[in-house]
């Protein structure tokens, strides 16, 4: 049951949040997607970063679905808050080192932006902590979604330009890898025939079979 609802609060209760999920969402099945699409065409190293990127945005949508590190973890597990951001950090940071030449490639700017927007929310909630309905509550909250659109656009941008470059790769490979398999089928069909118009030509072969 929608927890809006059950506590009797309106309707936009929430709403940024659910809309921060959504992002995540998009950016997680951009980036499987486009890791997909890469694989069929042989780009393989760019495959591996998208897949990576995908996972570590998982980590990232469950974390803010379920708000594992801000309540799950330090409630049920006893594993302080910031511990927990830490461990995403260190997903990230170890995702971005690992992809850092897929990453040049692409545009860096909306990585850029993702990143600020988190590390303002984080500052801001390390610093001040505000509690619901304080003014930098929407500071920190805005700010961190202002980061997941600019990290789900960039997911999907850079899914959108690979598979554009595959794409392309493939219909101007295409033809002639078609022509070449079609003539090669031809000419094993042909050969026979061949064969057989110069055994029957043959004059020495002529008289052995009389």
């Amino acid at each position: 049951m929608d927890p809006a609802f059950t506590i009797g609060a309106k309707w936009y209760t929430g709403l940024v949040s659910n809309l921060g999920v959504l992002a995540w969402t998009v950016a997680v099945v951009a980036a499987f997607a486009g890791s997909w699409i890469c694989e069929l065409g042989g780009r393989h190293s760019a495959g591996r970063f998208l897949r990576r990127g995908g996972v570590v945005g998982a980590v990232l949508l469950f974390d803010d679905l379920f708000m594992l590190h801000a309540v799950l973890l330090p409630s049920e597990f006893a594993i302080p808050k910031p511990v927990g951001q830490a461990l995403i950090g260190l997903a990230l940071l170890g995702w971005a080192w690992a992809g850092r030449t897929e990453i040049r490639r692409t545009h860096t700017h909306l990585l850029v932006a993702a990143a600020a927007g988190m590390a303002m929310s984080y500052a801001v909630d390390a610093i001040w902590a505000p509690l619901p309905g304080d003014a930098m509550n929407v500071v920190e909250d805005g700010a961190k979604f202002l980061g997941v659109l600019a990290w789900a656009t960039y997911f999907v941008v850079t899914a959108r330009d690979i598979a554009k470059s595959v794409f392309v790769d493939a219909l101007l490979t295409w033809p002639d890898a078609a022509y070449e398999s079609v003539y090669e089928q031809l000419r094993d069909e042909e050969k026979p025939a061949v064969t057989a118009d110069a055994d029957a030509e043959d004059p020495a072969k002529k008289a052995v079979l009389r």
